[in-house]
């Protein structure tokens, strides 16, 4: 009888704008396939930010990103990733393994819902936007206090 290691993941999908504008459930349905695909059970799904690429992906200026947590056996990850590849719908992903992270994070507002500006932004003159509000500092356990 084996029994399988289920971790926290925070994962950060990228999508393309218009997809989202033009239909937010969508996108929603396309993140949660992928993760039900993974045997993931979804803990939190968040529109994180719009912004402009540094570059294009996939033929893309503009992008949404959309923040994720959910638990999973660690060899799910792998077929995640491949299915985002072979995705319409998801540009990229990143998956992180989120132990460490309180439920305090995980139920803070995202940029888009608390309003805040966004760093990295260029204002009308073409200079970088670095205003934002003060982040509150959370503690986080060290990796030595997980073991």
């Amino acid at each position: 009888m084996s029994s399988s290691v289920v971790r926290k993941y925070e994962g950060m999908f990228l999508v393309d704008s218009a997809l989202v504008t033009g239909n937010w459930n969508n996108v929603v349905s396309s993140i949660e396939t992928v993760l039900k695909r993974a045997n993931a059970e979804l803990l939190s799904l968040k529109k994180w930010d719009d912004r402009r690429l540094c570059y294009p992906v996939a033929g893309v200026q503009r992008g949404t990103y959309v923040l994720t947590y959910f638990n999973a056996d660690p060899a799910s990850i792998a077929g995640i990733e491949r299915d985002v590849q072979i995705s319409e719908e998801i540009l990229r992903v990143l998956v992180l393994r989120g132990d460490v992270i309180p439920q305090e994070i995980i139920d803070a507002p995202t940029p888009l819902e608390s309003g805040r500006s966004r760093v990295g932004e260029f204002n009308a003159d073409g200079d970088a936007d670095v205003e934002r509000d003060d982040i509150d500092e959370i503690e986080v356990p060290s990796i030595d206090e997980i073991e």
